[in-house]
């Protein structure tokens, strides 16, 4: 939907329960700093963008409780500041973190 969006910065409040598909949403979009998404229950990807540790978090309390879901994080500048407490976040809910 967003993939390769280069000047995509923000994403507003939206509601994902009823998305179906969004493996590659926000994939490659270097400049987003903040999708405030909730209730996201199908794999996606944030892969190379630039959402900082606060973001990520806040991303990982927006997710559904799931089995069998990936959501990548590859590629972020705050993937490096994750605790494991942040990551259990969306562990917890049944989701794989990759990256």
């Amino acid at each position: 939907m967003f993939k390769f969006c280069t000047n995509l910065t923000t994403f507003p409040v939206f509601n994902m329960i009823k998305v179906t598909g969004t493996s590659t949403m926000f994939s490659d979009c270097p400049l987003l700093s903040d999708a405030d998404l909730n209730g996201t229950k199908v794999s996606i990807s944030y892969a190379s963008c630039n959402l900082s540790r606060q973001a990520l978090v806040d991303i990982f309390n927006g997710l559904s409780t799931v089995s069998g879901q990936t959501i990548t994080i590859t590629g972020n500048p705050g993937v490096v500041d994750l605790t494991q407490s942040d990551r259990d976040i969306a562990l917890n809910k049944g989701w794989t973190i990759s990256g």
